[in-house]
């Protein structure tokens, strides 16, 4: 029996059929139906089954497809029946199937076999969810199911570089989705990221960010071609335009209509990952030069993926709302769950600008950890760099952290900090950054709080935590990399 391609899937009910059977937080499923073939969905080995509430025999036994977490690395096909498939391995999700484009709350009879009305019975909420394409959910859905970790490297310091390898590997070993490496006015992210590919084997290696005033766009579509293609896929490009202080003092680069600057820039690494033949005429570059003996070119190597995917660091609502528009992904700092609604506001506008609402996208925020009994005490390591950013990066007129601050209502203890931190008494300003702020954009206390606060960041929308240690030390790194990733296991929310 053949059936139409699986466009879209939900993986909820799952009962537990076998007392006693220990569910497995890997999330790799194989869909077959019940009795018959297996169903060709698409579906990559990185699909997520999660919890549900338990419903009866009947209904299980009356399952259009089947699902399970399997805990290898590739999806197996099997063939079994359902009933020895739930006794072999304890669970069954209902599968649907939906129209090319659509990802809403299926209506009784979209189901074959009746099997909307039986759900209805038995009170279960039946979603078709559209499949996975590898780094991120379905963003307007924001079911928040699962999340995967990353792992924040920051910068080379003198005397630490070899620190970074311990880091890396440690963070792969634990199942790690991938490392981002950043760059300022010191190391460079490029160098950064090709060692640590070629320190690993699975782990995925992205830029956090290059900055766009540091190298033409041609030369980062050839350096991201570049290490696609060493790192064996493995490589995420990350961008972002930097701030007014290092773009014009370091770079030379007017920061004017960053936006627009943007834009054209992803447009034309677009076209060259492609290997289209590039050409640009905007405001900020244009290829080929007119009247000169240039030429339009196209890239000469070939990257190792097709879509080789693109991220922009953004605070701001307009930035945001690009990132949704033509990015792949949204590199988010200082992510507040609590605020997460007109975040994915903007979000969603820049998706539907796009026309491709139902393409992938990975919110992926970058999150400091500090783990303790103590909440205030936890806090105190983060403080520094809270103060840093709310307060000191960027001038009193300019500075995007400090406006998000006060976005989300702590608008006159933001004004204090920079206020402090600009008079050089960073201290102060450090005391000044309020817990609150603190706890909203961080994972800090016990471990069983930890899991509470990764279950808000699912819930919010978040689809990749990139976890920051602000440990002075590698065991303290890797010490808070291993509580993290446990934290995110007992909480049932690994992806």
């Amino acid at each position: 029996m053949q059936l139409p391609q699986v466009d879209v899937v939900d993986a909820q009910p799952v009962k537990r059929l076998v007392e006693g059977t220990q569910q497995s937080t890997t999330r790799h499923v194989d869909v077959a139906l019940a009795g018959g073939p297996p169903v060709d969905a698409g579906l990559r080995r990185d699909h997520e089954v999660g919890p549900g509430e338990p419903v009866d025999e009947q209904f299980a036994d009356q399952c259009l497809a089947r699902a399970v977490a399997v805990p290898g690395c590739r999806v197996e096909e099997v063939a079994a029946g359902v009933d020895e498939y739930a006794q072999l391995l304890g669970r069954l999700v209902l599968v649907g199937l939906a129209p090319p484009g659509e990802g809403a709350e299926t209506e009784p009879g979209d189901l074959q076999a009746g099997l909307a009305e039986v759900a209805v019975q038995h009170g279960v909420r039946v979603v078709h969810r559209r499949a996975r394409s590898g780094h991120g959910w379905h963003v307007p859905d924001r079911y928040g199911r699962s999340v995967r970790l990353g792992v924040s490297m920051g910068y080379v310091l003198a005397g630490g570089a070899g620190d970074q390898v311990t880091v890396v590997r440690e963070a792969e070993r634990l199942g790690y989705s991938v490392a981002w490496v950043a760059e300022a006015y010191g190391s460079d992210a490029v160098s950064v990221v090709s060692w640590l590919a070629a320190s690993t084997e699975r782990i995925d290696v992205g830029s956090a960010v290059l900055q766009i005033p540091a190298r033409t766009p041609a030369m980062t579509a050839m350096t991201a071609a570049t290490l696609d293609l060493l790192s064996r896929g493995r490589f995420r490009l990350g961008l972002g335009v930097s701030g007014p202080q290092v773009s014009e003092g370091w770079h030379g680069v007017r920061f004017d209509k960053p936006l627009t600057r943007t834009r054209e820039y992803v447009d034309i690494v677009r076209q060259a990952l492609a290997r289209e033949t590039v050409r640009h005429d905007g405001e900020f570059f244009t290829l080929p030069l007119p009247d000169g003996p240039g030429k339009a070119l196209k890239l000469s190597l070939r990257p190792q993926r097709d879509q080789l995917p693109v991220y922009l660091a953004a605070v701001g609502p307009k930035n945001v709302e690009l990132a949704g528009e033509i990015a792949d992904g949204w590199l988010a700092l200082f992510f507040s769950p609590e605020h997460a609604d007109a975040a994915f506001a903007s979000v969603r506008a820049g998706l539907e600008r796009s026309g491709r609402e139902d393409r992938s996208f990975d919110v992926a925020a970058t999150v400091p950890v500090s783990i303790g009994d103590d909440l205030a005490a936890c806090a105190e390591p983060i403080r520094g760099y809270a103060a840093l950013y709310v307060g000191g990066m960027g001038s009193r007129e300019q500075n995007f952290y400090n406006a998000l601050a006060r976005r989300m209502g702590f608008e006159a203890e933001a004004a204090e900090v920079q206020d402090l931190y600009l008079d050089r008494r960073h201290r102060e300003a450090m005391a000044a950054v309020p817990l609150d702020f603190i706890d909203q954009t961080s994972l800090i206390g016990p471990p069983a709080r930890i899991q509470d606060r990764l279950h808000a960041f699912a819930d919010a929308g978040v689809t990749t935590v990139n976890v920051t240690s602000l440990a002075t030390d590698v065991e303290g790194r890797v010490r808070d990399l291993r509580q993290v990733a446990a934290a995110l296991d007992a909480a049932g929310l690994a992806d």
